[in-house]
C-alpha cells in the first residue's frame, strides 16, 4: 500500500490534503518547511551526510527522496525526479533506477510508482548493492531499520530512528 510522502519521510502533517488557511500561512510554510525537515528522521540523516562526511561523496537513498541533494549538499546516484532532459541521459538515468529499484514496469501511470521503487531498494539485496556501489562510486547507502545491510562490504555509521546510514568499504584491505 503507498503511503503518502509525508509518511514516508516520518513528517508530522498539521492539515488536511487541499486545507488553506490563506496565503500567508502558505508562504510561512514554504519558507519554514527546511526548519521542520531538520526535526525528522530524514533531516537529520541529510544534516550528518552535510557535516559528517566529504563534500565529494556519493549517496544511494530510497529512490523518491528527492530533497536529499539539496538538503545534503551531496551527490546521489539518482532519485526519481532528477529526471534528464537530454534523450542522450535518460536510459543513463534509467538504468541506475532499475540497478537500484529494480521493479516491473507499470503499464500506465501509477501514482504509488515512487513508494514502489522505494520498497524494491529497500529489499534490494545486500550483494546487489554492493555490485552497485562499486559500478556507481557510491560511498553511503541508507536504508530503512526494517531492511539492514548485513553484509562485511557495509559499515553502519549512523543512526537516525527508522534511518540507517552504511559506509561501503570498498577500499580496505581484506575487501579487495
Amino acid at each position: 500500500v503507498a503511503r503518502p510522502a509525508h509518511e514516508r519521510l516520518g513528517v508530522e502533517r498539521d492539515r488536511q490534503p487541499g486545507q488553506r488557511e490563506g496565503a500567508c500561512a502558505d508562504v510561512l510554510e514554504r519558507r519554514a518547511a527546511p526548519l521542520g525537515r531538520a526535526a525528522t528522521p530524514v533531516g537529520s540523516v541529510e544534516q550528518w551526510a552535510r557535516t559528517q562526511t566529504p563534500a565529494g561523496a556519493v549517496f544511494a537513498v530510497p529512490p523518491s527522496w528527492s530533497g536529499f541533494r539539496s538538503h545534503a549538499r551531496r551527490a546521489v546516484v539518482v532519485d526519481f525526479k532528477a529526471f534528464p532532459f537530454q534523450p542522450e541521459q535518460i536510459p543513463v538515468w534509467f538504468e541506475r533506477l532499475a540497478d537500484l529499484a529494480p521493479i516491473s514496469l507499470p503499464e500506465r501511470a501509477d501514482p504509488r510508482l515512487q513508494a514502489t521503487l522505494d520498497d524494491a531498494f529497500l529489499r534490494r539485496a545486500p550483494e546487489a548493492l554492493a555490485r552497485a556501489a562499486s559500478r556507481y562510486g557510491i560511498d553511503y547507502v541508507v536504508r530503512h531499520r526494517s531492511a539492514p545491510l548485513a553484509h562485511p562490504a557495509f559499515e553502519l555509521t549512523h543512526d537516525a530512528g527508522p534511518w540507517l546510514v552504511y559506509r561501503y568499504r570498498a577500499h580496505e584491505p581484506e575487501l579487495a
